[in-house]
């Protein structure tokens, strides 16, 4: 079976709660997301496919590890005489097609006001926390919000669906690495000056025409810059959170597309 495309699959969600740190009493909080990948559909919507991901996940969560061949060597959590891969390699064997762990995303916190949060699109019918695309969230309240927690987890919530749906890659522009910037910039440049409608005009146009598209290019990469997409008037999300005293710190998306 090794060689065989695995092209379908399922995302494992899973949130763990454990003492550790440098004192005992130090409790660490984790979420994770696990994406293991099938052959076939019927494979990855079977109940044993599910159970496997969502066990993976949950290793993951608890072990805090996110690169797949690291994964590979823990335990698995609810039996610590077994190995992720035994589990994986006994998988194979009774689903009978080529399962690979594709990627792995933890996060984490020890402060007892953090919220991590996540949602789980296109759900297994054997399991609310194995679909097709999933996103987790850290929120951290700021001094001035007065929501309660069980009301920070809805807001995380439903910023991790329109995450799913929306599909960025940063949180903020400031998370964007320098190189990327450079060459996005340049791109833009380049392809503004070269436009006709633009070939008179004078530079300092130009720039502020580069500015313009680079807001845009914000827009589409940085989560704080999008409107709200489960939220009614579709806020800009970055001042809805602030309006709720709250920081996005995190996220991490994984999707089978």
């Amino acid at each position: 079976m090794v060689g065989r495309d695995a092209s379908d699959g399922m995302v494992g969600f899973a949130f763990a709660s454990y003492e550790g740190g440098n004192k005992a009493a130090n409790v660490t909080k984790a979420a994770s997301l696990v994406k293991v990948s099938s052959e076939t559909d019927f494979a990855s919507r079977s109940e044993a496919f599910s159970k496997l991901v969502t066990d993976l996940a949950a290793t993951a969560a608890f072990t805090g590890t996110s690169e797949p061949q690291e994964l590979m060597t823990q335990s698995i959590v609810g039996d610590p005489t077994s190995t992720v891969k035994v589990v994986m390699d006994d998988a194979i064997l009774a689903i009978r097609e080529n399962l690979q762990i594709v990627e792995a995303a933890t996060l984490s916190t020890t402060r007892t006001d953090s919220i991590l949060v996540g949602y789980v699109h296109n759900k297994s019918i054997a399991s609310f926390e194995a679909g097709t695309a999933a996103a987790m969230v850290k929120l951290h309240p700021l001094s001035t919000t007065k929501l309660s927690p069980d009301e920070i987890t809805d807001v995380g919530k439903k910023l991790a669906m329109h995450i799913v749906a929306a599909n960025p890659i940063y949180v903020s522009p400031a998370d964007i690495p320098a190189e990327v910037l450079e060459r996005e910039q340049a791109i833009l440049t380049e392809t503004i000056a070269a436009e006709p409608k633009n070939a008179k005009k004078p530079p300092h146009i130009l720039e502020k025409i580069v500015s313009g598209r680079m807001r845009k290019y914000y827009e589409e990469v940085c989560v704080l810059q999008q409107s709200h997409m489960t939220v009614e008037d579709n806020p800009k999300i970055d001042k809805y959170l602030q309006g709720l005293g709250l920081e996005l710190v995190a996220f991490e998306r994984l999707s089978i597309s």
